[in-house]
């Protein structure tokens, strides 16, 4: 299968006659001249580029691109039409092949950047496919960009191409650098960050030398080791649960603090209170379509045949203008059928369906690197092929950056979802994703703490995530990883009152294995953040060490933790039973019954209380079934845990579409 982008309507080529001289541009002039070019050819009535003209004024793009957005015309059309504009040759380069060899000493950037790509040698020429007016500038940048493997080109010609011509050309001529860029440049630019390089070489002796330890203790001091053994055992939980219910007791206080403000600067634009309060509370700006900044939307869309074409319709319902909207559709090789259902929901001009080119580890991380580097956006965002974001949630997010410090690069948007009355473990994964987005992320934002992302609704500043070097490809949880590297590198994340609404698992095979990747990416997140232990703890000071130990390493330590403990409970109490004696010292038994009982409160409260927020008072019963729903979380931490030592970048698939509610 082709890893071209959305396929152009069929034309034969014209014939290489490239242009050395093309027409110097004037753009008000040419703006007036393509559209008379398009009526003359029919494929735009007089009305169609009055409204043009006044919509492109009223967002601050061109008419053209106004015209391709709202499929008043099609690539083929509007680049036939610029061609004759320019006075080149259009050229369909799917037949008339570049040589790849120039187009790699060129680079993927530099092609990119400037809109064209070095083509072919013609004689003493360097023919360039364009798709942006050709420049005397550009003609040097191209010459200097092949300086290093051409010989005697001393001149350049132009032929015409469409934006996706440009991309496919470059996924041909410089797959291996796209493979390369998104699989292993983080890992070869700064290998202490990424899982690639497996763990430090002295976790295996301190695992090893931790389970001689314990054999050796109970055949030495059995019950003394029993007795640490328990009270470890509840401390570890107690503490990953106690720090887990006092950020949702932060987040609580901010989202009151916040809920407040919000009230005040309605009074004051009521003038109801005096203008230094209106001044320290106003609203955010909405910011004019006109200044909006080009947003570049990425969809992981692997097997999802079943949504892809929903996922279309949400994004445009998203309240912001389409032209300003660089949507990709991140595909794989061996996908023909997402492929095909995404080209028959016809999706609009501004979304670019990218088929990713085969390569390992095979993650949704390593897509969206690709992805990455073809993004044309000032900010970016994940969705997920299941989404449902609020509408106005872009206009949400530059609110958050515009009232941020310079250390802001990431937003993340909250999540829960649209199908949680399906079964009982929907209802389950409803609550627990309503105290973790909307008291959880908010406190660890308030205390300054490390944020873990989630899988979608990120918001990033792209030029920033491309410093930060996109995603780890061999990390299963990229999200959460990505996030504190944010923090590693000084960058903060903040959080956004703005819910995406998503498909949760209706089915239990499907859960296990979803959060069996969750809780593997937390466990090779944490091992990858303390190769050097006294290293990552300067780098992320005290906050953000206790958020590592707490939070990233805490959680999948918790739930292995769960089922030791209440096996050595039950086993404890079969003994007592049979013996009338107890093991355990009376202390070692209520340290541990308080520190259980603690805990399980501390997670039903927060899951209750989330819900309230939410005024889903019918969920709220359901947050006492949490201790059973722990289990099965127990059940995918000891999964993760086989499988961080034999398969860590197997990424098992969360099926979607499967439940009736998801359309």
């Amino acid at each position: 299968m082709s890893t071209a982008l959305n396929e152009l309507p069929a034309r034969l080529p014209v014939g290489l006659t490239p242009q050395s001289r093309p027409r110097l541009v004037d753009p008000q002039l040419d703006v007036v001249r393509l559209l008379a070019i398009l009526r003359r050819e029919g494929h735009v009535t007089r009305a169609d580029c009055v409204w043009a003209t006044a919509r492109a004024k009223a967002v601050g793009v061109s008419p053209a691109h106004v015209l391709l957005t709202w499929a008043k015309v099609n690539r083929l059309q509007l680049w036939d039409a610029q061609c004759e504009l320019w006075r080149i040759p259009w050229v369909d380069v799917r037949v008339n092949k570049p040589d790849p060899h120039l187009a790699s000493a060129a680079g993927l950037e530099t092609c990119l950047a400037n809109g064209w790509v070095p083509h072919h040698i013609n004689g003493d020429a360097l023919v360039v496919a364009t798709s942006v007016p050709p420049t005397a500038e550009g003609a040097e940048r191209a010459l200097t960009a092949v300086a290093a493997v051409i010989e005697g080109a001393i001149r350049v010609e132009w032929i015409g191409c469409s934006d996706l011509d440009i991309d496919h050309m470059l996924l041909t001529a410089c797959r291996d650098d796209v493979i390369w860029d998104a699989a292993q440049r983080l890992a070869e630019e700064h290998p202490h960050e990424t899982a690639a390089t497996g763990p430090a070489p002295w976790n295996y002796p301190l695992l090893i030398g931790t389970l001689i330890s314990f054999v050796v203790a109970m055949v030495l001091r059995p019950i003394g080791t029993l007795a640490v053994f328990a009270v470890g055992l509840s401390m570890a939980f107690v503490l990953g649960t106690g720090f887990k219910a006092l950020a949702a007791f932060a987040g609580g206080r901010a989202l009151r603090k916040q809920e407040i403000a919000t009230l005040e600067s309605l009074l004051a634009e009521a003038n109801e209170l005096p203008g230094r309060h209106r001044l320290r509370h106003a609203a955010p700006r909405r910011v004019p379509d006109a200044e909006l900044p080009v947003y570049t939307i990425l969809v992981p869309a692997y097997r999802e045949e079943a949504v892809i074409a929903k996922l279309i319709e949400n994004l445009q319902g998203l309240d912001y203008p389409p032209e300003k909207l660089d949507v990709i559709v991140l595909l794989e090789e061996d996908d023909e059928l997402t492929l095909n259902a995404a080209k028959a929901a016809k999706p609009p001009g501004y979304v670019r369906l990218f088929v990713t080119p085969h390569g390992t580890p095979k993650t949704k991380p390593r897509a969206c690197n690709a992805g990455l580097r073809f993004a044309r956006g000032e900010y970016l965002v994940i969705y997920d092929a299941e989404d449902r974001p609020h509408p106005a949630q872009l206009h949400d997010v530059l609110s958050v950056f515009e009232v941020s410090d310079a250390r802001t690069v990431v937003v993340q948007g909250r999540l829960n979802y649209f199908n949680a009355s399906s079964n009982l473990l929907t209802r389950m994964f409803a609550l627990e994703y309503a105290a973790w987005f909307d008291y959880m992320l908010p406190g660890l934002d308030a205390l300054r703490l490390p944020i873990p992302l989630g899988g979608t609704s990120n918001h990033f500043i792209t030029a920033a995530l491309r410093d930060l070097g996109g995603w780890d490809a061999h990390n299963v949880t990229e999200d959460a990883d990505l996030g504190l590297r944010a923090t590693v590198r000084g960058m903060r994340v903040a959080v956004v009152d703005s819910t995406t609404w998503e498909e949760a698992c209706s089915e239990w095979k499907a859960w296990i294995k979803q959060r069996t990747r969750w809780i593997k990416g937390y466990m090779i997140t944490a091992l990858v953040h303390t190769r050097n232990p006294v290293a990552s703890a300067r780098r992320l000071g005290f906050k953000g060490t206790l958020g590592l130990i707490l939070l990233i390493a805490g959680t999948p330590l918790t739930f292995l933790a769960l089922p030791l403990a209440w096996i050595l409970a039950v086993s404890l109490f079969l003994v007592a039973a049979i013996t009338h004696h107890t093991v355990l010292p009376d202390w070692a038994l209520k340290v541990a019954m308080f520190n259980m009982t603690a805990g399980y409160i501390s997670v039903i409260a927060s899951s209750a209380l989330a819900m309230t927020r939410r005024k889903a008072w019918w969920l709220v019963p359901f947050a006492f079934l949490n201790p059973f729903y722990w289990f099965l979380h127990s059940i995918a931490a000891w999964r993760a845990a086989w499988q961080l030592f034999f398969t860590p970048t197997v990424w098992e698939k969360t099926p979607h579409g499967i439940d009736a509610n998801h359309t």
